[in-house]
């Protein structure tokens, strides 16, 4: 009976002749690559070596990229912190009349922020040496939601 033989057997047949030119080429590649490889040795984890990896992988084909990241983040915290620092922390919020108390303190840590701020920035806007002046805190049944109000930057956190 005559069987079919697969294709793979019929191309290695055709090209049977041609074998021993090819692994003789192969050899002395093989061979010319051994003799200029250095010899690798097989080190220990190294964390200095595992971070020229990864910047010679990671960051120098790409540093362009990696700058202009780092500058619209470094963009983002500084708008931010610009924000959190100018508008006190209870603008956007409704106040209820529960909470005149808290809100008095936040506002009398915001000012003792701004003019810690003030003192180290040395901003000749802000005078810390002023004197603090209070009204009285009106009862909590009334309209007056922050209580205290507050003129020069207080001295001590809680208002007494």
């Amino acid at each position: 009976m005559n069987t079919p033989r697969p294709l793979r057997e019929f191309l290695l047949a055709r090209h049977a002749s041609a074998r021993p030119a090819l692994d003789a080429q192969r050899d002395a590649l093989l061979a010319r690559f051994a003799a200029s490889a250095p010899l690798v040795r097989a080190t220990p984890f190294s964390p200095f070596a595992c971070f020229a990896v990864l910047h010679r992988e990671l960051y120098a084909p790409y540093r362009r990229a990696w700058t202009a990241l780092a500058c619209v983040w470094l963009a983002i915290l500084s708008g931010q912190q610009l924000e959190r620092l100018t508008t006190p922390p209870f603008a956007s919020v409704p106040i209820a009349a529960s909470d005149a108390e808290s809100q008095t303190r936040l506002l009398a840590l915001w000012l003792e922020q701004r003019r810690l701020l003030a003192a180290l920035t040395n901003d000749p806007r802000e005078n810390p040496a002023a004197p603090l002046r209070r009204e009285m805190v009106a009862p909590p049944a009334t309209a007056r939601p922050l209580g205290a109000i507050i003129e020069s930057a207080p001295s001590c956190l809680f208002l007494a």
